[in-house]
């Protein structure tokens, strides 16, 4: 018959006292955790993010409705401010202006950015048949090239259903439309861009 331990509850003491027991332990246990010779330890690598590729010779996005609007709209709230505006004010005013802008006004501004788009794409279009100079084509070629190619120009329904233009409104829209799409087929560049400001201003 082999011999009975008996073992100290937790809280008593031994004949070494509770510290050198318990010094004990703590010796024993971090040999356990040493690590052994000749075994590395893992390491988690980091996941690099694949860098996009930029091609130099591919046309440009547009500017969007509000970088649109910000670029016309920045010298006006310049003046508006003053000169002691502090630095980012004229950013912050502007994205204020957009935000509380009156939906019709706003929708202009997405409809130029619609008509952008629309030149954009035909760009895109002619560049991926191998003209790799599209990115330099002149806004009436380009418009001239969505025509002949039937490239449509982009629906953008979220901005038409935040606006809910009234429908003599929308008549408008579409007859300021009607007018960009006679001076480009005229190939007047200047015509088609201030056309495209009207729509934008109203």
């Amino acid at each position: 018959m082999s011999p009975q331990i008996s073992l100290p509850l937790l809280g008593e003491g031994t004949a070494e006292g509770p510290q050198g027991d318990l010094l004990n332990t703590f010796d024993a246990t971090g040999q356990l955790i040493m690590p052994m010779p000749g075994i590395t330890p893992i390491v988690e690598e980091k996941k690099e993010r694949k860098k996009r590729t930029y091609d130099p010779n591919a046309p440009k996005r547009p500017l969007t409705a509000f970088f649109l609007y910000m670029q016309h709209a920045r010298s006006i709230i310049a003046i508006d401010l003053g000169a002691d505006a502090p630095k980012g004010a004229i950013q912050v005013e502007g994205e204020l202006r957009w935000a509380y802008m009156d939906p019709r006004e706003k929708l202009g501004w997405s409809s130029a950015y619609q008509f952008n788009l629309r030149l954009y794409n035909a760009r895109v279009h002619s560049y991926k048949n191998r003209n790799f100079d599209a990115k330099n084509m002149p806004d009436g070629e380009a418009f001239m090239y969505a025509k002949d190619f039937h490239i449509p120009m982009p629906e953008l329904k979220e901005i038409a259903t935040q606006a809910k233009v009234p429908v003599n409104d929308k008549e408008t829209i579409v007859e300021l439309l009607q007018q960009v799409t006679a001076a480009a087929c005229d190939g007047d560049e200047e015509e088609i861009m201030n056309s495209v400001y009207d729509i934008a201003l109203g």
